[in-house]
């Protein structure tokens, strides 16, 4: 069986990526509740 992952992408704010962040969401919620995160770890992370 094959299953298909769905996601949300961010482009780092250096333009290079070095790491990634993976943040997981409950049940009730979806991955776009969490999407809005990646602007302020951005200014933290510029790199990821």
């Amino acid at each position: 069986m094959t299953r298909v992952l769905n996601a949300g992408r961010k482009e780092p704010v250096s333009g290079e990526t070095r790491s990634v962040v993976v943040l997981l969401h409950g049940y009730g919620a979806n991955g776009a509740d969490l999407l809005g995160l990646a602007d302020v770890l951005g200014e933290h992370l510029p790199d990821t």
